[in-house]
Formats: C-alpha cells, structure tokens, sequence
C-alpha cells in the first residue's frame, strides 16, 4: 500500500531526471556535429528496438493490432517526433539549461487543455498559476537585456504545446488492455518512421556510430538506452496517475537540468531568468497544491 501510494511521485522524479539526462547528451552529440534531425531519429528508434524484447513477452495474449498503430503514429508524433525535434534544434542556441526549462510549460497547457476537455475543474487558485507560469516564460523568451525576442526561445516553445496534447491523447486514446510498455514501444517506431523522411531530405544519411570517435558512439548509445528507460516509466505514469500529473515531470527536469548545464556545461544566466524562473515556480506550486 505504502509502495503504491508513493509510486506515482517515484515515477515522476525518475522519468524528469532521465529527460535532463537527455537533453544534455543531446548537446554532447550536436557539439560532435550529429545534426538534430538525425539525432532524434537514431535516438527514438533505438529506444524502440531496446524495448521490442520486453514488448514481445507483453503481446503473447494480446496482439498488436491496427489501433496500436495509429496510436503508436499520432503519440509518436506529438510525444517525440516534433517537440524533441524542435528542441534538439534549439539546444545549440540556447543550452541545454534553458532547454529544460521548456519542460515548464506542459503541466499548465495540459491543465487548460483538459478544462477545456472537461477533465478537469475550473480552480481559480490553478489559473493564477497558469498566468503566472505563461508570464515567467514571456520574460525568459523575450528578456528585458535583450533588445529582441530569442528567437531559438520561441521556437522550442512549441513543444510545450505538443507535449500537452500528447498527454491528453495519450490518455484519451489508450488502447484497451495495452500495456504500458507496449505503447512505449510502438510510440517509438511511430516516430521514427514519422522523421524518416524528414531526416533523409534534410540531413541525408549520417553516420552516428564512429570508430574514431568514441564519445559520439557511446553518447548514442547512452541516449538510446536512456530514452528507452524514460519513456517505458513515462507510459507507466500515465497509466496510474494521468494526464495532468504527468506533466508536471517538469518540476524535476527543470532543476536537474540547470544544475547539469551550470556545472558540466559553464552556462551562465541572465538576472531577468532567475526572475523568471521563480515566476514559472510560483506557477507551477500553484497549479500542483490542492
């Protein structure tokens, strides 16, 4: 009973530590020129492949069908394809602190989404932490020593918004009888045949695996293996305790990352981000205390 009721909060912490984790390999690899498209794609398809074995023992009594598919494709895409995709473009402009700190967003986005669903209630004391989350992330994307808006910013600030919907659909949507670690593999290749096609057009074939460079081999292979952990107790969060708690894996990511990016990375902040940031805290506290 005890491990039970504290699972939901284990899974959090573990799932937002291991998304940190990626994000600052995924600078490591762009610093050894992987490009950002052709990261994405080894990475989701190497979590999908590393996740087949434990798929396989999972699908014996019920069969991958046609819904998993379509699932798989749609969750693929909204989950990973396009948000990490966009962030993995950012990174090398904005580091993989700030990087991180995208991952503030989509507790407040999947609690509007789902009032809008009817999920959730209305609750004033949430809203006002919404607002306040929405304006610490209106300061970091346009900061007041800056004469204009960071573009990079901006952009990774889509995938807050993919990331949302993908927590409601993921839900919403859950085949009947799938296991959590199924749906984990099937959203993988979803996305890897998703950026396929981008990744050819765009980066052309790269190779990621070296026998000269040794950090990138290993890096690859570290975020594969870390991806595939992540995303495995990522399904599990989702199965036992929802759209809306999930989200808030940000909560953990955004520190772990800053303390990443500040002691492996050197990278240093504006006044306006720590400002910011407690904004997005305060926000955060808000929507999470009942």
């Amino acid at each position: 009973m005890i491990i039970s009721r504290f699972l939901p909060l284990c899974l959090l912490i573990s799932v937002g530590i291991l998304i940190a984790i990626i994000l600052s390999i995924g600078k490591v690899l762009q610093s050894h020129g992987i490009p950002p498209l052709t990261l994405t794609f080894w990475m989701v398809l190497g979590a999908g492949i590393l996740l087949l074995p434990s798929t396989f023992s999972s699908i014996r009594e019920n069969k991958i069908t046609l819904g998993h598919v379509r699932y798989g494709l749609i969750a693929g895409g909204l989950s990973n394809a396009f948000p990490i995709m966009l962030i993995m473009y950012a990174i090398p402009h904005i580091g993989s602190g700030m990087s991180s700190v995208v991952y503030a967003f989509p507790p407040l986005f999947t609690y509007f989404i789902s009032i809008l669903l009817k999920l959730e209630k209305i609750k004033i004391q949430r809203i006002a932490g919404l607002f306040l989350g929405l304006t610490g992330g209106l300061v970091i994307v346009w900061p007041p020593e800056s004469p204009s808006m960071n573009s990079w910013m901006a952009l990774a600030m889509w995938a807050p918004l993919f990331l949302s919907c993908a927590n409601i659909y993921r839900t919403l949507a859950w085949p009947s009888g799938a296991q959590p670690t199924v749906l984990a593999c099937v959203i993988m290749f979803g996305a890897a045949i998703i950026l396929l096609p981008m990744t050819l057009l765009i980066d052309g074939i790269h190779p990621v695996f070296s026998d000269s460079d040794s950090i990138t081999t290993w890096s690859i292979v570290g975020v594969m293996i870390t991806m595939a952990m992540m995303y495995s107790l990522n399904m599990k969060l989702q199965k036992v305790a929802g759209p809306v708690y999930l989200s808030q894996v940000g909560y953990v990511t955004i520190p772990v990352g800053l303390l990443i990016s500040s002691y492996v990375f050197s990278e240093n902040w504006v006044m306006s981000t720590w400002g910011a940031l407690a904004l997005i805290g305060l926000g955060l506290w808000l929507t999470a205390v009942e």
